[in-house]
C-alpha cells in the first residue's frame, strides 16, 4: 500500500512539474531549472532518508551503475529535454517524451 501511494504521488509530482515547468525553463534556463530541481528531489531524498532513521549503502558495482545511470538520464537527458522544450514547446515535447 505505501509503495503504490509512493508511484502515484511521484508520477503526480512529473505530471505538475511539466505543467508548470515551461515558464521556469524559460525564465531560468534548461540547466539551471535542472539544478534547481535537482536540489530539491535531493532535499526530499535527505529528509526521507532523516525520517526512516537510516541509509543502507548500495555495493561498489550497485554504486557505480546507479551515478552512471542518474548522469545519463537525468543531469544530461532531462537538460536536453528541458532545452527542447523551450524551443519546441511543452505540447511537442510531451509528445517526443512519450514516444
Amino acid at each position: 500500500m505505501l509503495y503504490d501511494l509512493a508511484a502515484i504521488t511521484a508520477a503526480f509530482s512529473v505530471a505538475v512539474s511539466n505543467l508548470i515547468s515551461p515558464s521556469a525553463i524559460r525564465h531560468l534556463g534548461p540547466i539551471v531549472f535542472n539544478c534547481w530541481r535537482l536540489g530539491a528531489a535531493l532535499f526530499a531524498l535527505v529528509a526521507l532518508v532523516t525520517l526512516r532513521g537510516g541509509w543502507n549503502l548500495p555495493s561498489k558495482v550497485h554504486l557505480l551503475a546507479l551515478v552512471t545511470s542518474s548522469t545519463i538520464g537525468i543531469v544530461v537527458g532531462d537538460s536536453c529535454i528541458y532545452a527542447a522544450m523551450v524551443r519546441l514547446g511543452p505540447r511537442r515535447t510531451a509528445v517526443i517524451y512519450t514516444t
